[in-house]
């Protein structure tokens, strides 16, 4: 499952031109972790494996703006961005993202994805929100921040477990440091994918990572969603390829998505990759240039991290 893992792992993302042995490293560059402890029961998991990315493709651009927001593709016509830090509390604030607001850039929400067995948040990773508008949520996931994700009940990493059994085995979640650089979060309210932008170390930019799961429910701590398992790695020179087409195939064989709900991931990654080609937003839109606020502060991992939404959000 593409959103199941978190931190090194995420650093291994291909730059440029994808390598040889991209699949594995992009496999890794949603997941890596350290300073693994048990968040519900049983074992607690060890730290992922970290990887290099490789290549020299990456894309240099022009010199970063700390705190700005490039600007966003309506049509043919550039909407100028805002900086994040307008009025935002420094340090970032807790939000609660009540019905008839949008939360403010520093606000601290969370982003979260329920399994697909049973319903229940086996993902949780606290974020800063970059800009929330009617067409958009950015988010920023800072290194260092204390996630939840889901391991097998004995410890280990899901991405370890064979193939055939990665989804049937027992599982427990576990808290985790996201390890490694940061990443930018993007997502429309309709579109079922997010897409994440990944760095090297220093800033320069690896990849996007078009992650395919169900249109985030909004709530009043953060936003919901449920992993489609397939995704698409995009890289500067335009390339891409299909990821996870394995646990894809999987998760079908072992009954967490019907044959109806899995032609509607395929369309969606369909559509996902016409933007790719067309070269639209966000690709085009200069994120990769984007900048956190220095000021912000490592949003906490909640004890209720699981907790039942109280109330939605617009």
């Amino acid at each position: 499952m593409t959103a199941e893992t978190t931190g090194s792992e995420a650093e291994a993302a291909g730059a440029g031109a994808p390598p040889a042995d991209g699949a594995a490293r992009d496999r890794a560059a949603r997941d890596g972790a350290t300073d693994v402890r048990a968040a519900g029961t049983g074992a607690a998991g060890a730290a992922a494996a970290e990887g290099r990315a490789l290549g020299d493709g990456t894309a240099r651009g022009r010199a970063p703006v700390e705190g700005v927001v490039p600007g966003r593709a309506a049509g043919d016509r550039v909407v100028p961005g805002r900086a994040p830090v307008e009025g935002a509390v420094p340090g970032g604030r807790a939000a609660d993202g009540g019905a008839g607001r949008r939360w403010a850039a520093g606000d601290r929400i969370l982003w979260r994805y329920r399994d697909n067995a049973d319903g229940h948040v086996h993902i949780c990773r606290p974020v800063t929100v970059v800009r929330d508008t009617p067409d958009l949520l950015a988010v920023w996931m800072a290194p260092g921040t204390e996630c939840v994700k889901p391991v097998l009940a004995d410890g280990t990493p899901v991405h370890e477990e064979p193939l055939a059994t990665r989804y049937t085995a027992p599982r427990t979640t576990v808290r985790t440091r996201w390890s490694g650089m940061g990443v930018l979060k993007l997502a429309r309210p309709r579109d079922p994918w997010s897409v994440w932008l990944f760095w090297e170390d220093g800033w320069e930019f690896r990849s996007w990572y078009v992650n395919l799961e169900s249109p985030r429910v909004r709530w009043s701590g953060g936003v919901d969603s449920e992993d489609h398992y397939l995704d698409i790695s995009v890289y500067p020179d335009r390339s891409w390829l299909w990821r996870d087409e394995d646990e894809f195939a999987q998760a079908q064989r072992a009954g967490l998505m019907g044959a109806a709900q899995a032609r509607r991931v395929r369309e969606a990654g369909d559509a996902a990759v016409e933007l790719i080609r067309a070269w639209a937003s966000p690709f085009s839109d200069g994120w990769e240039h984007w900048r956190p606020d220095p000021s912000w502060a490592v949003p906490e991992l909640p004890p209720d991290w699981d907790r039942t939404p109280a109330r939605t959000a617009p």
